[in-house]
């Protein structure tokens, strides 16, 4: 409606005589904080027969006055030919003004005299239980008005009637609307020159003096038409010939999401730009800015600035990691894209500000950096309310002149209509221009909500944030994953577009767009799975997959530093210590401040390992091994959105495993004796380990899936180890000793007829304790007794048994981690 700041003392001359009169404020005024009414100095001038005030309404009070409508207006007792009463002004804040912009049959009123103007009208407090009033006065003095200043009245006055037509048409389909608009302005001889966009976005007229106007009439609600819900395919790469054009692209193919050389690289500034352009509380787009404001602080982000879209802040744009605009869009002649900034067209002071933006005079940096563009200011989610108004909007010379280059591996969404199509391009290259990585817009005129919807589902798949669309299935809301689905670890955009969108009915229409050796993939490092090496370092190592970036920076394991041995975009691989601080547990790795998903190295040790050895008689070796294993066990999600697939891999006992081994008893058969004695403690297998003098204990891990895995136990000496003994007694003769070797349950295949080394199945419960179980033999054939120092026609008997066996506390997999 035509309630605007007016400016410029160039074109108008100022009128005050007499002073503000603040009149009824109604009932009496909230304690503490409330509106007061006054009025700002009035612009004035005849036009055409027709007297026209410019009179700000301002609140001088300390509560913001809601809902506030004129309903009575007079000019020394002449009611006013436009606009019609009563007319809705909206929410004026403490310290703001809205311009009610007034008309008047001039032959009622005395060139020269000074005539009273009363304004009356209603308002609303947050406080108030009932409408409350004001009446303003002030003196106006009647003059005329030189042909150029009436030219700039023209202007103004079109403006007013082109948002009045615009709000006569509500509820109409939008195709409709901008056809009849598009004929409107062909019918205002003052409007020169007038087009519309291809799909009826938008519209734009052009005054004799160049000056030219824009009409958005995007944000539709709901879902984009089936006639446009075709998704394209993402370029991620433009070549290197300048100047850059974003339409000469080469599709890639999809690439895993940790092929190396796909998009890994996350933002080199921590600096996020989150902005609005919309107002009004009906606008979801308030919503998204809370939303991502909530998601990216804790994934070690900063704002920028403040979310408030205006043309000053604006100006300051650059250095940013990210940026997120949310407004609408709109085309000038020539395929002009601009974006609506939440400064009004109005203002004295940005009338003057801007004049120099706003001109298409020849500017080192390009003329016209400003257009001013009408639009729903409050959209609520079936049909708009009615509240347009005429805001500046900034175009491709505003980001080529103002704005100061993003950051490597920056990302800019411009979540505004028609932001990512091919007309749009001169706004992309300014964009990519200034060093953005990845540039986002829509290739449609795009819902309020679908859009926001959109963001959220994009910033919380790169984040890892598990706040929105949680995978429990496709319909889109706000909430966590729960158990059995596993919360996503932090994916690149690129695999948010090929799966995600289609897989939760969203981003239909969303175009990518990188510049030249564009890397920039994801907001958060993601880890995927993890293996250890046993052999390696002096305590183990431990290889982390995922999605990193070149930039290495810090990986915690159980929460402590650990040495980083190498670093790739897709793979680090760190020592571990061997027990203790950072040898198990929570593994994060943060870059630049930006935390990973948790992903848990869980371990077992323990000497719950029993095998035992029986001969004839009471003859027995008895053997405890004490095994310490890690290793990553959890499920995990090699690709986005699909079901995380199981564990698989081997490791080995790490080097602290040990275990000890005793023999004991006598058997006396065909009157011999044998006694066993003595034993000797067992030195976990090493890459390093001496060849001689030690007995060696060795156990691999097969892992199967996440609850079974096949575990292999074995013993064996190195010459000249210590050693248990065989005594064999025969009267009348000396004792006879023999050696009496070790073999551990996974070798001792020889004794029992086995073709090769056992394994024995390990099951974890839901807590990742490794259950009790056992296993029995006994001897065949040649090897029924135990290396001939028993009587050979008895038979020896196997038994190994272990568990249960609780992974160290702190390191089993949590059931909530994002995979």
């Amino acid at each position: 409606m035509p309630h605007r700041t007016f400016t410029n003392p160039a074109l108008y001359w100022w009128l005050l005589v007499g002073s503000l009169a603040l009149a009824v404020q109604g009932a009496a005024a909230q304690a503490g904080t409330s509106p007061a009414f006054s009025t700002l100095t009035p612009t004035s001038g005849e036009m055409n027969k027709t007297f026209v005030v410019f009179l700000p309404l301002n609140n001088s009070g300390t509560g913001a006055a809601t809902h506030v409508v004129v309903t009575s207006v007079t000019l020394g007792g002449t009611a006013p030919t436009g606009p019609v009463l009563p007319l809705s002004v909206g929410t004026i804040s403490p310290g703001d003004f809205s311009e009610l912009h007034l008309q008047f049959d001039a032959s009622h009123l005395t060139l020269g005299r000074n005539f009273l103007m009363t304004v009356r009208g209603t308002y609303d407090t947050p406080t108030s239980a009932t409408k409350l009033g004001f009446t303003v006065n002030r003196f106006v003095n009647v003059a005329s008005s030189s042909p150029q200043q009436q030219n700039e009245l023209m202007e103004w006055m079109t403006l007013d009637a082109v948002q009045v037509r615009f709000h006569s048409l509500q509820g109409m389909d939008d195709g409709a609307k901008a056809q009849a608009m598009l004929a409107f302005l062909q019918s205002r001889p003052e409007i020169v020159a007038s087009g519309i966009d291809t799909d009826s976005s938008s519209l734009w007229g052009r005054f004799a003096d160049g000056h030219e106007f824009i009409v958005s009439v995007d944000r539709p609600t709901g879902a984009p038409s089936p006639a446009l819900s075709g998704r394209t395919t993402v370029p991620v790469a433009v070549p290197a010939a300048q100047p850059v054009n974003v339409r000469k692209l080469t599709s890639l193919a999809v690439p895993q999401a940790e092929a190396p050389g796909g998009p890994t690289e996350l933002p080199a500034a921590a600096g996020v730009r989150l902005l609005s352009g919309l107002p009004g509380g009906g606008w979801a787009a308030s919503g998204v800015i809370g939303d991502l404001s909530a998601w990216v602080l804790p994934a070690g982000y900063f704002f920028s600035g403040s979310p408030d879209a205006s043309v000053n802040l604006l100006k300051g744009v650059g250095g940013d990691g990210v940026l997120y605009f949310n407004s609408h869009g709109g085309f000038g002649d020539n395929k002009e894209y601009a974006v609506w900034t939440t400064t009004k067209a109005s203002d004295y002071a940005d009338q003057h500000t801007y004049a120099l933006d706003l001109s298409d005079q020849p500017d080192p940096e390009g003329p016209h950096t400003l257009r001013k563009m009408l639009a729903d200011t409050e959209v609520t989610s079936s049909t708009s309310d009615g509240a347009e108004a005429w805001h500046y909007a900034i175009n491709a010379n505003f980001v080529k002149k103002y704005w100061k280059p993003f950051s490597a591996n920056s990302f800019v969404f411009i979540d505004a209509c028609k932001s990512g199509t091919a007309g749009a391009s001169d706004f992309q290259n300014a964009v990519l221009g200034k060093k953005a990585s990845v540039y986002a817009g829509w290739t449609l005129n795009i819902g309020d909500t679908y859009s926001g919807n959109t963001a959220r589902l994009l910033f919380d798949r790169m984040l890892g944030a598990d706040k929105f669309c949680p995978e429990n299935g496709t319909a889109c809301a706000p909430g966590k994953a729960s158990s059995p689905i596993f919360a996503q670890r932090p994916f690149d955009y690129f695999s948010v577009f090929v799966t995600e969108f289609g897989a939760h009915s969203l981003g239909s229409g969303i175009f990518f767009v990188g510049s030249p050796g564009a890397t920039f993939g994801l907001m958060a490092p993601s880890i995927s799975n993890m293996s250890v090496d046993e052999t390696k370092g002096d305590g183990g190592q431990l290889t982390i997959n995922g999605i990193f970036g070149k930039d290495e920076d810090t990986v915690k394991v159980g929460g402590f530093d650990a040495h980083v041995v190498s670093w790739d975009v897709n793979k680090i691989v760190v020592d571990l210590s061997l027990s203790g601080a950072g040898s198990a547990g929570d593994v994060q790795v943060t870059v630049r401040g930006h935390k990973s998903n948790v992903a848990r190295l869980t371990e077992w040790s323990s000497d719950k390992y029993k095998y035992t050895i029986n001969g004839d008689g009471s003859l027995q070796i008895d053997a405890t091994f004490n095994i310490h294993f890690r290793t990553d066990i959890r499920k995990y999600r090699p690709l986005i959105h699909k079901a995380p697939i199981e564990p698989t891999g081997v490791t080995i006992g790490a080097a602290d495993s040990d275990g000890s081994f005793s023999a004991s008893g006598s058997a006396t058969d065909n009157g011999i004796t044998y006694v066993w004695s003595g034993g000797a403690s067992l030195t976990g297998f090493t890459l390093e380990i001496p060849i001689t003098g030690v007995n060696i204990v060795t156990a691999t891990m097969q892992i199967l899936d996440s609850k079974r895995m096949n575990v292999f136990v074995g013993a064996a000496p190195e010459a000249n180890a210590p050693e248990a003994v065989c005594t064999e007694i025969v009267p009348m003769s000396p004792p006879q000793k023999s050696k009496l070797e070790l073999a551990g349950p996974g070798n001792l295949g020889p004794l029992i007829g086995d073709k090769g080394p056992r394994t024995f199945p390990f099951t974890l419960d839901d807590d990742a304790v490794i259950t009790s179980s056992s296993f029995g033999a006994q001897g065949r054939g040649l090897f029924s007794a135990y290396v001939d120092c028993m009587d050979e026609s008895r038979t020896a008997t196997y038994n190994f048994k272990w568990g249960p066996i609780t992974p160290t506390s702190g390191t089993a997999p949590d059931p909530d981690s994002a995979r």
